[in-house]
């Protein structure tokens, strides 16, 4: 069984559509590009109902994968429609601003058709991308279209919106990356699904050259807010989910130095010396990527020194190992309400909310949101919910150090 083979798959009791077209024409005037989305969603659409038609699918429980522009054609499709259950893509390039002279058949540049650009860009609508997506970059990948930063940005963004996402990152892959170790390992695929929506219940329909599966191997670590893939051979013994901790990097041991370093960050920050803390953290995370303690206090470091936007990238990182932890939420509401992005504020405050219904200062930082729309009803409300939580607790409580009373707008 090759690199490239889904029988894997389809032992497993998946209907496989490979190499499915989705052709984008153009008629009479237009070019193809003009009404790409429409004529994406038609094709998608059309492969949806002949799976239906054939009886080997069920049309409410499809996924859909792809590699490159394929990749690109999946993320159109989760932002524009409802038709899938999970989406997968590969080496995608997301935000075509950042290709502006011209891709795939596109021969228009951004300045020429910036209208085009931007309504083929997933990364314009990633606020309506609500079903789960898996991403997969190689982190050495050389196509100055599918630049790395492409994947890394796109998942930023749905995150922020507090929607589910996934980024492995493969180390040392370029686009055109094949892995000949062993299929089993393609196993690592269902986890990583199954973690975001339980793929293993859908039918699978694939783009393109979609060939993801095997791409993936055991995950060791995560970092940079994604999934770090090594791989030099191990000896993996049974293979087991990966992500049964939940990305929890508890589950690996913390080198001794980052240990360290992490430490004298927390003395430094209980006394007061923010960017002298940061600095620790920083070092222990270069250590190692995943330490999720580091890069949560990294971000509330980032806070206080009044660097929203680094704090939101190491909070969005700690949030992979942490996704149940309220403070997380808090922060990065906070982090959002600076930046005068109400709207991502208010869905990580209600997020702690939802994690922990007494935290206090977020009902506070959300009459402060009521206040500043003139919503004052609404505001009198969450301040008086504040006041009463307050009462019973003179300071959260939580895993860790949390953001005091004393934080004010």
């Amino acid at each position: 069984m090759g690199y490239g083979s889904i029988i894997f798959w389809a032992t497993q009791g998946y209907a496989i559509m490979d190499n499915t077209e989705f052709p984008i024409v153009g008629e009479g005037d237009k070019q193809p590009n003009d009404n790409f989305v429409e004529q994406l969603t038609w094709s998608a659409e059309a492969a949806i109902n002949k799976i239906a038609e054939m009886g080997v699918g069920d049309s409410t429980r499809v996924a859909v994968g792809g590699h490159s522009y394929g990749a690109f054609m999946t993320a159109n499709l989760l932002a524009h429609t409802k038709l899938f259950k999970a989406g997968i893509a590969r080496s995608g390039a997301y935000n075509r601003t950042l290709t502006p002279f011209g891709f795939q058949n596109e021969e228009r540049t951004y300045w020429m058709a910036p209208e085009v650009y931007f309504n083929m860009s997933p990364f314009s609508f990633a606020n309506q991308i609500k079903t789960p997506l898996l991403m997969i970059h190689g982190e050495a990948d050389n196509n100055p279209g599918t630049f790395p930063i492409q994947s890394e940005r796109l998942y930023n963004a749905i995150k922020g919106h507090a929607e589910r996402s996934v980024l492995c990152s493969c180390l040392s892959n370029r686009t055109d990356t094949r892995l000949r170790e062993y299929p089993a390992h393609a196993l690592g695929a269902e986890p990583v699904a199954e973690q975001i929506c339980e793929i293993r219940e859908y039918s699978l329909c694939k783009i393109g050259m979609a060939r993801f599966a095997n791409t993936l191997k055991t995950v060791w670590d995560t970092g940079n807010g994604s999934l770090n893939l090594h791989h030099e051979k191990k000896s993996y013994g049974p293979l087991r989910h990966p992500f049964a901790h939940r990305f929890n990097d508890r589950s690996c041991p913390v080198p001794a130095a980052a240990l360290q370093l992490y430490n004298e960050g927390i003395k430094l920050k209980d006394n007061r010396q923010t960017a002298e803390a940061l600095d620790k953290f920083k070092k222990a995370i270069a250590i190692k990527a995943n330490y999720t303690d580091a890069l949560y206090n990294a971000g509330w470091c980032q806070n206080e020194l009044a660097k929203y936007n680094s704090a939101i990238d190491y909070l969005n990182k700690a949030r992979v190992g942490w996704p149940d932890i309220p403070k997380v939420y808090f922060e990065l509401g906070f982090a959002f309400y600076k930046l005068g992005n109400n709207d991502s504020a208010r869905i990580h405050f209600n997020r702690c909310l939802e994690l922990k219904k007494d935290y206090s200062l977020a009902f506070k930082q959300l009459g402060y949101i009521d206040y500043d729309e003139e919503k004052y009803s609404s505001a009198i409300g969450q301040f008086n919910q504040y006041e009463a939580s307050a009462r019973t607790r003179s300071r959260i409580i939580s895993t860790g150090t949390g953001r005091d009373s004393a934080i004010t707008r």
